[in-house]
C-alpha cells in the first residue's frame, strides 16, 4: 500500500470516527510516525489497515473485471495471446491461445497502466 493510498484510507477513517463514533477531532492527533495518541483510535486505525490489506486483492481483481467489461477496451490483444509463427502439419499458420491467471492478470494491468499514460 502507498503512501496516496494510506492517505486516503486514513481521511476515511478519521471521518468514520468522528461521525460514527463520536470522536473529536483532537481526540485523532498523531505522534510523528504515525501512531494516534489515543490507544483505543490507534486498535480501530490498525483493524481498518488490517481489513484493507485483506480486501486489497479482491479489491483489485474488481478493478480488473470492470476494466474487462468496459466496452471501449480492445480486449481481444489483452485475453488473446496470438502465436504468429506456427506451424500446423508444416503449414504457416496464427494460432490463438486464451492467456488465464496471473499471465491474464499481468496483461490486464499492463493494458491499464498503458491506458493510464495516454489519457
Amino acid at each position: 500500500m502507498d503512501e496516496k493510498q494510506i492517505a486516503a484510507l486514513r481521511e476515511v477513517f478519521e471521518t468514520w470516527e468522528v461521525t460514527d463514533n463520536g470522536w473529536d477531532k483532537d481526540s485523532l492527533r498523531r505522534h510523528p510516525d504515525g501512531i494516534y495518541h489515543s490507544a483505543r483510535i490507534h486498535e480501530d486505525w490498525s483493524s481498518w489497515l488490517a481489513c484493507y490489506q485483506h480486501l486489497a486483492p479482491m479489491v483489485e481483481d474488481a478493478e480488473r473485471y470492470r476494466w474487462l467489461r468496459n466496452p471501449n477496451h480492445d480486449i481481444e490483444p489483452v485475453i488473446d495471446q496470438r502465436d504468429e509463427d506456427a506451424t500446423i502439419d508444416g503449414i504457416p499458420t496464427v494460432i490463438y491461445e486464451y492467456r488465464s491467471g496471473e499471465e491474464l492478470d499481468k496483461a490486464i494491468d499492463t493494458a491499464r497502466e498503458q491506458e493510464k499514460k495516454t489519457c
